[in-house]
């Protein structure tokens, strides 16, 4: 038994060894057969590491290939047909020569005995057996042999060696690309991979106005994803190498490239209109392709969102509009005439009017601009409106016709109403000397009566200016005009102070620097001058408002505006309206027109909203919230009041208890002791009330703006449980509850306000301040006195400074040029067009 086991462990062990040999001996013929292979591919497969072909041009590139073809064909030829796998007579012969064993025991292993009759020669057979079997543990693995520094007697392997470790070093992670380029100098239909953007680079810019992301197209560029390009774009190209001039084909159009020098060629066209394939071609061969569609630039839409036109109280004209564009609709047109079904019309001409609306891109944007024309010669006539909206690239809406009566003023001053019907009975005859004689004396019988305008040394003067024109001037429609627009300047005056002069000059210093933004060249002065107007126009009609404020409250019987003073103090914060337009005035400095407009949009619709006639018409969802932020603080207000007496109850309890001090109540027919006694029922009645209050306030919140703050309902569930503890005269148990139903009734008012001011935000496109801002007694604001993160006398407007301006466009660029980039990751594409949709 112990025999048999040594047997096969030899056996196992002569196994082993004939594997190991056979493995050397195929590895030393692969070597001897396939080694100039090996050297020539390690060689060429460095200089493709070391991007040494393609820096040399396609040519290069293409003789290149050729020779390791050529080169690696012949040797496999010359020497690959050597190549044979070992036997296993060669490998037991190489076992026992490197073993250095006499006697063949691998190779005489088979023999058998030729004549096994004789017993003299069984008797010798066996003996040379047992000295075979006893020589076999001795056997060692095959040596490889050192044969390469006959055949290589240069050492050129070690040369190839070194170069292919420093071309991996260099490749760094781009080594598979390098060496699928050189194995592939050119793919069939798709576009070469290439390990280096410089070889050549495709820029497609979309026009500014899109605010889209660069496209930045190169070898890593993803190929399986189709192009999106704006129309209007502009494409340039830059090819580094190659042989021979380049052509870009942009879908039927084929454009050839400049040559630039130094084996540099580039190129820069306009995007074709129409989609296809986008390919970059070099004699023969395409170095590039790409599948493209081309985004259309749709036009702009007008609509109405009203059913009529809204007049406002003083005669202004309000138009409840939606626009939309697909990258935001840039300017509104108005233009006015009169119907043509009128025959016979007073002095008057064709009103025309353009302003700026800056929508978000790709959004329905409602807009209500207000046009203020009761001063025109056609009042009272019926006259048609024509609205369009324009792109930034010139592109137009459809016609919207709107027919209605140009309202007229209605004066309730004397004067005013005098001077208005003068003013009217002009226009009917601007060229009547009988005409003019007849308002002049009219005009100074008026100045008689000094005392009915107080003795306005203005107004007597306007007055006495335009008698004087009528009588010594020749009748002229020139004259007319002029004379027309002077008596309604006085008679605004009369009927209103400064307000109505005021919102006009504003109204001028608006549309003045509006239109000298569409001047590209226009100096640095002229901003200047134009800001400061503005500035001042802007603080004279906060002036005159604030006035007129002030003077309607103190005067009973007048209406106020349908905003609170709070909300209202907010819009007309003079801190932040100076900030405003500080920065709207370095945007203009820097070149950032588009900015510039944008903001003065923005203004434009605040300043809609804050009409002369101070009655700004809220929707009726923040009409809703503005209620409801008055009645949360009511309710607020009358909690505390129930806790401060729930609390007084609680502790005159804690009092009786401690002084052990029972009353004796009459139950039924006898007398029984009772524990200390408080009676809250009147509590429990007013927080009940409170509760159905605050009921009604939800419905309200939901039936107008579909939602109901969590609060709320939160507040609502803490009173019905602090009056289900006032029932069984518990007011310690109710007073939790109580203080958190405050708490919760406080958080909604916080998130009602900030819906009021998101919605007045969408509404106006910005927010000038954070919070209401508290005035001094000249009218100057200064900061929050309960606000803990202002100190007193500070500004609560956080405008960002120009550093931090500059960092956020930078930022905005940054995210757009990745967003082009298309040689990165897909998901990592999508992250940032998400991030530019949100910012």
């Amino acid at each position: 038994m112990k025999r048999k086991t040594i047997i096969d462990k030899t056996h196992l062990r002569i196994l082993l060894v004939r594997v190991f040999g056979a493995v050397t001996l195929t590895v030393e013929h692969a070597t001897a057969a396939f080694w100039r292979v090996f050297l020539l591919c390690g060689f060429v497969v460095s200089l493709w590491l070391f991007h040494i072909p393609q820096n040399l041009g396609l040519l290069f590139e293409w003789i290149f290939f050729a020779v390791f073809l050529g080169g690696g064909g012949y040797f496999l030829w010359k020497d690959g047909r050597h190549f044979r796998f070992p036997s296993l007579l060669e490998i037991d012969r190489r076992i026992e020569k490197d073993s250095a064993i006499k006697g063949r025991p691998l190779s005489e292993a088979d023999d058998t005995l030729a004549n096994p009759q004789n017993s003299g020669t069984r008797g010798l057979w066996r003996l040379a057996r047992i000295r075979l079997l006893a020589l076999l543990p001795k056997l060692k693995p095959v040596r490889v042999k050192a044969f390469m520094a006959e055949r290589d007697p240069y050492a050129m392997r070690l040369f190839v060696l070194m170069a292919l470790m420093l071309g991996f070093i260099h490749a760094g992670t781009d080594w598979d690309l390098r060496i699928k380029n050189g194995l592939m100098p050119f793919e069939i239909g798709v576009a070469k991979p290439s390990d280096q953007q410089e070889r050549f680079t495709l820029w497609i810019t979309p026009p500014d106005y899109t605010a889209l992301p660069q496209l930045v197209l190169n070898g890593k560029t993803i190929k399986n994803e189709t192009l999106q390009i704006a129309r209007g774009s502009t494409v340039k190209a830059v090819l580094n190498v190659g042989f021979g001039t380049p052509e870009l084909m942009m879908g039927e159009e084929a454009f050839t490239f400049d040559d630039t020098g130094n084996g540099s060629y580039g190129l820069e066209i306009n995007a074709s209109d129409q989609g296809g394939v986008l390919k970059i071609k070099q004699g023969v061969f395409e170095i590039a392709s790409w599948d493209y569609n081309i985004t259309p630039d749709t036009a702009p839409r007008l609509a109405m969102t009203g059913d009529a036109i809204i007049a406002l109280e003083d005669g202004e004209l309000q138009f409840p509009f939606e626009v939309y564009d697909d990258y935001g609709v840039e300017y509104l047109s108005m233009e006015m005439t009169l119907d043509p079904m009128v025959e016979d019309a007073p002095l008057g001409e064709n009103f025309s009017e353009k302003r700026s609306v800056i929508s978000p891109a790709n959004q329905d944007f409602e807009i209500s601009p207000v046009y203020d024309l009761t001063a025109h010669g056609w009042a009272g006539l019926p006259v048609v409106f024509t609205f369009r909206v324009s792109d930034k690239a010139g592109q137009k809406s459809e016609i919207l016709t709107l027919n209605a009566v140009l309202p007229e003023r209605e004066f309730s001053h004397p004067i005013a109403k005098a001077l208005v019907a003068l003013r009217k009975k002009l226009a009917w005859a601007p060229a009547s000397e009988d005409g003019y004689d007849d308002v002049s004396y009219n005009l100074r019988a008026l100045l008689l009566e000094q005392e009915l305008f107080h003795n306005d040394v203005v107004v007597y003067l306007g007055i006495r200016t335009a008698a004087s024109r009528l009588e010594y001037q020749a009748a002229s429609e020139q004259v007319a005009k002029e004379v027309m627009a002077l008596l309604w300047d006085v008679a605004l005056r009369i009927e209103d102070g400064d307000l109505s002069l005021a919102a006009r000059r504003l109204k001028d210093a608006q549309m003045a620097l509006e239109e000298a933004l569409q001047d590209p060249d226009i100096s640095e002065a002229k901003i200047a001058r134009l800001m400061h107007d503005l500035r001042q126009a802007m603080a004279e009609y906060l002036t005159e408002m604030a006035r007129e404020m002030q003077k309607r409250a103190a005067e009973s019987g007048e209406d106020m505006p349908d905003v609170s003073p709070e909300m209202m103090s907010q819009m007309m914060n003079t801190d932040a309206l100076s900030e405003f337009m500080a920065q709207m005035e370095a945007e203009l400095r820097s070149g950032n027109k588009d900015v510039a407009q944008k903001m003065l949009s923005q203004m434009q619709r605040l300043m809609d909203m804050l009409n002369p006639s101070m009655k700004m018409e809220m929707p009726e969802d923040m009409q809703m919230m503005q209620q409801s932020i008055n009645e949360l603080q009511e309710l607020i207000e009358r909690q505390e009041d129930l806790l401060e007496q729930t609390e007084e109850q609680a502790d005159l309890l804690d009092m009786l208890r401690a002084m052990q001090i029972n009353r004796e109540q009459s139950v039924g027919s006898f007398q029984a002791p009772d524990v200390p006694y408080v009676n809250t029922f009147d509590n429990r009645v007013e927080q009940e009330a409170l509760r159905i209050i605050l009921g009604q306030l939800m419905l309200d919140a939901n039936d107008k703006i579909g939602e109901i703050p969590e609060g709320m309902g939160l507040a609502e569930q803490e009173m019905r449980s602090s009056s289900a503890a006032l029932e069984v005269n518990e007011p310690a148990k109710s007073m939790p509850h109580q203080e958190q139903a405050l708490a919760y009734l406080k958080e909604s008012q916080q998130q009602m306000a900030q819906q009021l001011q998101q919605r007045m935000q969408q509404m106006t496109g910005f927010m000038l301040s954070r919070g209401a801002m508290q005035y001094d007694p000249f009218g100057r604001p200064y900061g929050g006195q309960n606000d803990p993160n202002v100190p007193p006398g500070g500004s609560q407007i956080e405008i960002p400074d120009e550093g931090e301006r500059r960092r956020v466009q930078e930022i905005l660029e940054i995210l757009r040029r990745r967003a082009g980039e298309m040689n990165r990751p897909r998901e990592e594409i999508e992250y940032y067009r998400r991030l530019l949709k949100r910012f």
